[in-house]
């Protein structure tokens, strides 16, 4: 991620960063470095829930630029970490939201939904449920 972020900071528009297992986990401060490719306007992110804990939200909560986000993740406790999302809604350029918590996370997907939607009227949020098309 550094390689990606030293090389191309102004021209890289989309990034999808997946980390396949536990192993292969993202460390959280390479994924606050995404926080430099200042052109990054759709960002994917399918990872373990410690790989996107509280500084890499806060990080992409502060990409002003992000028009289109997908975050992927199955945290044990799916209502604490969509609770821990709301600081996405800062994100006031963002028009389209796009969140997988797992197995048997829908309540807590529709109560994000609901604070994304009076948040950003703007923005069209999508939960992506364990039958969703990624």
């Amino acid at each position: 991620l550094q390689h990606i972020a030293a090389s191309c900071p102004n021209s890289l528009r989309s990034l999808k960063l997946i980390a396949v297992d536990d192993g292969a986990r993202v460390r959280a401060s390479g994924l606050t470095i995404l926080t430099r490719l200042s052109a990054l306007n759709n960002l994917s992110v399918h990872a373990h829930e410690r790989a996107i804990n509280r500084n890499v939200r806060k990080a992409i909560s502060s990409m002003a630029q992000l028009r289109s986000l997908t975050l992927l993740t199955s945290p044990d406790y799916p209502t604490n970490f969509a609770r821990s999302l709301a600081c996405l809604t800062q994100l006031t350029n963002l028009m389209i939201l796009r969140v997988g918590l797992g197995y048997g996370a829908l309540d807590a997907l529709r109560r994000l939904g609901t604070h994304v939607t009076k948040a950003l009227p703007h923005c069209t949020y999508q939960m992506l449920t364990e039958n969703s098309d990624c």
